[in-house]
């Protein structure tokens, strides 16, 4: 059987599933469905056109309902997150032997074209899912966190103002996972353009650190402000102990 042809039935299978309200364990075959499509990962880093089907089947998982959506798009958000790296890779590589003096942000004539393609398609995604609303949404919070987990793997190789901007939004959130997710986008783009923070991404990352209950996400912003040069490793264990204090 060709590859082509099972990457088709494969992605109806999908789609089937998300009609159907037949299947005994909806969930376990949503999950493992999507998962299948992993093995084309290979494929889809050189094809932009299937890469779209894929993601068009993401945009069917966000507006989709009944059992087993969630743990379907998460699996699929999970699989777009690793192809994203697999592209950034193959850029890297790419830039490292055409211009290894050049900054390993900054593009360049040299890319590869289709692993390009492909990010971009990712990108325009993932900053889809950051702006998607649906009323009463119990993944929202899951989906705009997964969304700057793609993000960050972009933000090796791609300039990402906008994602830039509402990830410096996203910590006003501190009971979301989304604000963890946002501060390690922060850290990523920053830090890999060695770009200092502006006082306002420095403030929100602060206050996120002191009023989340979340040990993670507060761990997470403090690194975040070491790495991108606004606070020193003393005073982020110090901000940490004062989060137990009032925390824990």
């Amino acid at each position: 059987m060709r590859p082509a042809t099972n990457f088709e039935q494969r992605l109806r299978n999908v789609y089937h599933l998300l009609s159907s309200n037949t299947a005994p364990d909806p969930c376990s075959s949503l999950y493992h469905a999507i998962a299948a499509l992993g093995a084309f990962s290979p494929t889809l880093t050189r094809d932009v056109e299937k890469t779209r089907r894929v993601l068009e089947l993401g945009g069917a998982l966000r507006m989709a309902t009944g059992p087993g959506r969630q743990v379907g798009e998460e699996r699929l958000l999970q699989l777009l997150s690793g192809l994203a790296y697999e592209c950034c890779l193959m850029v890297q590589e790419a830039r490292k032997k055409s211009a290894p003096d050049s900054p390993p942000t900054q593009e360049s004539p040299a890319d590869p074209h289709e692993p390009m393609q492909v990010l971009r398609a990712l990108a325009e995604f993932a900053l889809g899912s950051l702006h998607f609303q649906r009323p009463r949404d119990a993944f929202d919070a899951r989906r705009r966190g997964a969304a700057f987990s793609i993000l960050s793997r972009i933000a090796h190789v791609m300039e990402l103002p906008d994602a830039l901007s509402l990830a410096t939004a996203a910590l006003r959130k501190p009971r979301s996972a989304e604000s963890l997710a946002a501060a390690q986008f922060i850290e990523t783009y920053l830090g890999s353009r060695n770009l200092a923070p502006d006082d306002e991404i420095v403030d929100r990352l602060l206050k996120l650190s002191e009023v989340t209950p979340s040990r993670a996400t507060a761990t997470t912003a403090l690194e975040a402000l070491v790495k991108i040069g606004a606070i020193s490793d003393s005073e982020a264990w110090h901000r940490l102990d004062d989060w137990k204090q009032q925390h824990v």
